[in-house]
């Protein structure tokens, strides 16, 4: 993979292209997508050639304008009343020597030399001196004089290049031609680039109901349903299933080998399970429909007549009036779901009830990563209370939120104290903020993460130290090694990815970060837009359609190809690290979804890829 491009050498920037009509799922993508094609100009303010320099004193003023515009006369007289004025600087770290070195004007670029300017001077953001800012600008008249002066070929600015390789990736042939006249190796060396090889697994049909598009656990495989003749069908790798009345959403297993959904023949709904169909009902419960993850077992909930049932692997459970967070345990061997009787809440696992509650809260019924242990929310006398292992956690005047340790063997929870919310750990009260939330333990247990809002800010506490504010973060998420940290942050319109502590370059939308088995790379997707994503009820980023955008993988900082859309979807797709040097996704251009498979290797430096 090519290193980023630096964005602000060049004199004229351009304007993206955006692509036609995109198709991609997103987990409550948050980011953003700069329309300049160059870098992040955040890191080159100043350094691209036809910008000025932000007022500061007047003296200063007038010396990098009269740099700027060729003036020789005027910077020699500015110098003559003042010859500290060569080594000031503009808001953007310029000298007036880096200036005009940007702009072309060979004539201030010798004079300021002969009356001592620092030729090996940088700016404060990118390292960039005069020669570099010089190759990057084509700018051969003034490569010679530098040189000549004894500025330095072999030093690397802040992305890691010469001036030499930085005119191999930007293809300066006629620069590359006089550092070898000047008897300088331009030969192109060995590098570790990410390299990309595409295969296509789906063409895209008018018929396909985007919303529904879907790629597996794997990434590796996608699925959508499509209208056709009056009927509804699975299109499964580009494969049509049998078609129905109506279909739904379709599900993969947690090993992407099996496929599953909802479907409709005249008024019986069944579940359709690697082709086969199950028994019929008067309904099937809306995203009811899982697997074990093991893949070997599924279950969802089915009404007939009065009587609503759990149905696991093909066997009914006893009826209930209603159901909510039906589970696998992660072991694949205990199920538990909470039930409704009569006017009271029931935790049902492996048939046994526990309660009864006067409400369950939803997307609280979890095991233990071990699978002995259990934990949800429940509402008691107008109070939500945390049970875990049967016992009531009654810190403050609400709790919820459960999660486990990887380990199993700790436990945090959200509760409320008054108008305060604070993190329970272990039975630990931390710090009292105004709301709390996304909570996280490391792989190793040990350490826990989780996102506050103090005021009108939002900040993640990393073992109770505060980290820097935002508008908005979510998705923290440790490394393997637990020693990282990564979350999307947001500050204004823009989202960045925070590694452990620093801001990425800030997009229109990005994605959960996701790091590689050995804890050393960041990878996400991030994209550029021109009109509007289309969110769900639930606030989280569903899919674009007829909207011009680009999305674009990102590892350690470096962007890969531009895509109209890239799988990042909710409970299935995403940026896969199948070695540490190598990784896979799904993305679509025009009407064609791509497996891209990107692995590390070394090759000869040609030049910046194109988006």
């Amino acid at each position: 993979m090519s290193k980023a491009r630096d964005g602000g050498f060049n004199r004229n920037l351009q304007r993206v292209n955006f692509g036609c009509r995109s198709l991609f799922l997103l987990t409550l993508l948050i980011g953003s997508f700069s329309t300049i094609q160059a870098q992040d100009n955040s890191q080159n303010k100043g350094i691209t050639s036809g910008e000025q320099p932000v007022s500061l004193a007047q003296p200063i003023i007038e010396i990098h304008l009269a740099a700027s515009n060729g003036n020789a006369a005027k910077v020699s007289e500015l110098l003559k009343n003042n010859p500290s004025l060569l080594k000031s600087r503009d808001e953007n770290g310029m000298t007036p020597l880096l200036v005009a070195v940007r702009d072309g004007r060979s004539n201030v670029v010798t004079l300021l030399i002969e009356s001592g300017a620092d030729i090996a001077a940088t700016t404060k953001i990118g390292n960039y001196d005069a020669l570099s800012i010089a190759v990057k600008n084509g700018r051969k008249d003034i490569i010679s004089i530098l040189l000549d002066k004894g500025a330095d070929a072999n030093r690397k600015d802040g992305n890691g290049d010469t001036p030499i390789t930085l005119a191999q990736k930007e293809g300066q042939a006629e620069v590359l031609a006089l550092f070898k006249a000047r008897g300088y190796d331009t030969s192109l060396p060995l590098v570790l680039t990410w390299v990309a090889v595409e295969t296509p697994v789906a063409q895209v049909d008018s018929s396909w109901l985007i919303a529904s598009l879907k790629a597996s656990p794997d990434s590796r495989r996608v699925a959508c349903v499509a209208h056709m003749s009056n009927k509804w069908c699975a299109i499964v790798d580009g494969k049509e299933e049998k078609p129905y009345d109506d279909v739904s959403k379709v599900s993969f297993s947690p090993d992407s080998k099996r496929v599953a959904y909802r479907a409709r023949s005249g008024n019986k709904w069944f579940v359709v399970v690697d082709g086969k169909e199950e028994k019929p009902y008067d309904k099937i419960g809306k995203d009811s429909l899982i697997f074990s993850p093991d893949s070997k077992r599924v279950a969802y909930v089915a009404q007939a007549g009065n009587d609503a049932f759990v149905i696991v692997d093909g066997k009914e459970e006893k009826p209930y009036n209603g159901f909510t967070s039906l589970i696998f345990s992660p072991d694949s061997k205990r199920v538990a779901y909470g039930a409704k009787s009569d006017d009271k809440w029931l935790v049902v696992v492996d048939g046994k009830e526990e309660g009864p509650y006067d409400g369950i809260a939803k997307d609280t019924l979890i095991f233990s990563p071990d699978s002995q242990r259990v934990a949800y929310g429940i509402k008691m006398d107008d109070k939500w209370l945390v049970v875990v292992d049967g016992k009531e956690e009654k810190t403050g005047d609400t709790s919820t939120d459960p999660i486990f340790s990887p380990d199993s063997k700790r436990v945090a929870y959200v509760a409320k104290t008054s108008d305060k919310w604070l993190v329970v750990v272990d039975g630990e009260k931390k710090k009292l903020y105004d709301r709390v939330g996304m909570t996280t333990f490391s792989p190793d247990s040990k350490r826990v993460a989780y996102i506050v809002l103090a005021g009108n800010r939002q900040l993640i506490v990393v073992d109770g130290k505060e980290e820097k504010s935002y508008d908005k973060i979510v998705f923290p998420i440790f490394s393997p090694d637990s020693k990282r940290v990564a979350y999307a942050a947001k500050a204004g319109d823009k989202w960045s990815v925070v590694v452990d502590g620093k801001e990425e370059k800030p997009y229109d939308v990005v994605s959960m970060p996701i790091f590689s088995p050995d804890s050393k790379s960041v990878a996400y997707v991030a994209g550029v837009k021109e009109g509007g994503f289309k969110f769900g009820s639930d606030g989280k980023l569903a899919y674009v359609e007829g909207v011009k955008s680009k999305m674009v993988a990102v590892i350690d900082g470096k962007e890969e190809k531009n895509y109209d859309g890239i799988f990042v979807l909710l409970g299935g797709g995403n940026l896969v690290f199948d070695s540490p040097a190598s990784f896979h996704y799904l993305a679509q251009n025009g009407n064609t979804i791509y497996l891209v498979e990107e692995v590390l290797k070394q090759q000869k430096v040609n030049s910046t890829r194109q988006p």
